[in-house]
């Protein structure tokens, strides 16, 4: 029998505002509402009677074919939302099966998916420009800390590669008489390429060059526009992987320095939200690069300042080794107030002196300069460790306001060749250390006074030990201070690092208990180590 769709029923679904259509189970159309008839672009009563699939013989096959089939089949409701061609649009049906055939409503649905698809565009843009925000932040919070030119290229490259995907990334920079550029870093880019493209005139036609000529964005979506544009480097671009490529200016206080290069390993446009971020980028590390180029040019002159004031060479004396280190703090660019001495005295003795000015600066180096030979003075005078440190502190105090008081440390030292006799003062410095490398170590833990500056009327007194083949080391608070550890941890990290170093050659030892004892990642204060053994037997 034929299924008929009741009359009041199509009444009713006159005025549902889906479209409705009903179907027999040979597919023909029992009955097609008007808004039905309205999305599928046809006459209703036309449509009675005639066979779905004959009318749309597009469908046959797709979607609409397999879920109607299985609807009728399985007798369960099913629904779908796809792309029909021919009606050019998306559309949402549902579908409730009857033993007779099918009621099919359905709705044109490409105005809310496109709704949808600009909302889902909108979401992926703003949550990756809130990702970009944030890689922009942790970048430069980071630069912020970053010191060196190295550093800065590997934190730019880091944060290009995790936001952008892209191959390599890379800084390069003009030199100061502006006639090459020179890469901070090429990685991951083949050796040849490398050994190439480190360094090149400023002169020649490339990207990099053409950037900083221009002084504007230089963007490649592909290879082959790469090579239109240049085509001399095609060997490098497939040595490489170059596939597209940015390249951006690095300007800094006005003035180009360099230029900012990305690559991908295949095509690649970069759109407005991806240039933006390049763009920043290259912003915050053209000004990274500055500051690191600043701050390599003040701890130049700061270092060259610092050695001037240490002694060239170290004394030699038979019976006697000698070994001296110093680092400057990692974090600043002022020269500070470490210094060690050694040298000979008229009777064969050799004076041995560390201290430390507090603070850096000038004022700082012009007191250690002044503190450092008056003690030599003194010393070859005739003064033992006692009354010379005394005569030291009277002089800072007489060169020192009360309004602006300054302050040192110091030890100082006088070792006699023959006997292995170590007499010693220290005002308010940290203990010198006698050890047997691989045996034992010790402090000298008398402290004669305070540090110098204190107490103007102050007298110092001195100590003796007989040090025959130990090694006497003195040294700076840098060498046992750590942030997070305190005092008493670090003098312990010392004598640990003292008794694990190397018995033999000084030099070797230095190192060791340098490296052993300076477990911190970054030094942030200068560290002066001088060690001495009496070999007389």
């Amino acid at each position: 029998m034929t299924w008929r769709l009741g009359e009041q029923a199509g009444r009713i679904f006159a005025h549902v505002s889906d479209g409705i259509a009903v179907v027999d189970r040979e597919w023909r159309f029992l009955h097609v509402n008007p808004e039905a008839a309205r999305l599928l672009r046809r006459d209703a009563e036309a449509l009675v009677g005639r066979v779905l699939w004959g009318e749309f013989p597009e469908a046959v096959d797709t979607q609409f074919w397999e879920v109607y089939h299985r609807a009728l089949d399985r007798q369960e409701p099913e629904s779908l939302e796809a792309h029909y061609g021919p009606l050019g649009g998306w559309f949402e049906v549902r579908v409730f099966p009857a033993p007779e055939g099918l009621t099919l409503y359905f709705r044109n649905v490409t105005e809310r998916r496109a709704a949808d698809d600009e909302r889902r565009r909108l979401l992926r843009r703003v949550t990756g420009e809130l990702r970009r925000s944030e890689q922009m932040l942790e970048l430069t919070d980071a630069l912020a800390r970053a010191l060196t030119l190295q550093e800065v290229a590997d934190l730019v490259a880091k944060h290009a590669h995790s936001a952008l995907g892209c191959l390599f990334a890379g800084v390069a920079l003009i030199d100061e008489d502006r006639s090459v550029m020179r890469y901070v870093s090429m990685a991951p880019l083949p050796d040849d390429v490398v050994r190439k493209w480190n360094e090149f005139p400023l002169d020649i036609k490339v990207p990099a060059t053409d950037t900083a000529r221009r002084g504007q964005p230089l963007l490649y979506a592909d290879q082959a526009q790469i090579i239109e544009a240049y085509p001399d480097i095609v060997a490098d671009l497939e040595a490489a992987g170059t596939k597209a490529m940015a390249n951006l200016p690095l300007v800094a206080s006005g003035r180009i320095i360099g230029a900012f290069m990305a690559t991908w390993a295949a095509p690649h446009a970069c759109d407005e939200d991806e240039l933006r971020f390049l763009q920043t980028l290259a912003g915050q590390a053209a000004q990274a690069i500055e500051r690191a180029q600043l701050f390599a040019r003040q701890r130049s002159v700061a270092a060259t300042l610092q050695q001037a004031i240490l002694p060239r060479q170290l004394p030699t004396e038979d019976g006697i080794e000698l070994a001296a280190r110093y680092e400057p703090a990692e974090t600043g660019v002022d020269v500070g107030g470490d210094w060690y001495d050694a040298f000979m005295l008229r009777d064969g003795r050799l004076a041995l002196t560390v201290g430390d000015v507090a603070g850096h600066g000038v004022a700082a180096a012009a007191l250690m300069a002044q503190l450092r030979n008056a003690a030599r003075a003194y010393a070859v005078d005739g003064h033992e460790p006692g009354p010379l440190v005394t005569k030291l502190n009277r002089l800072l105090a007489a060169a020192s306001p009360s309004a602006d008081a300054l302050l040192a440390t110091v030890v100082f030292a006088v070792l006699d060749p023959r006997s292995c006799a170590l007499r010693w003062t220290n005002a308010g410095h940290p203990p010198p250390v006698v050890a047997r490398p691989g045996v034992s170590a010790r402090f000298l833990g008398a402290v004669h006074g305070p540090p110098l500056g204190v107490d103007p009327a102050g007298e110092f007194t001195q100590a003796q030990e007989q040090v025959s083949g130990e090694a006497v080391l003195l040294y700076t608070d840098g060498l046992i201070e750590q942030r997070g550890r305190s005092l008493t941890d670090g003098l312990a990290a010392l004598l640990d690092a003292v008794v694990a170093a190397p018995e033999g050659n000084l030099e070797r030892f230095s190192d060791e208990v340098s490296m052993r004892a300076l477990t911190r990642a970054q030094r942030e204060d200068d560290m002066c180590l001088l060690v001495a053994r009496c070999t007389a037997r």
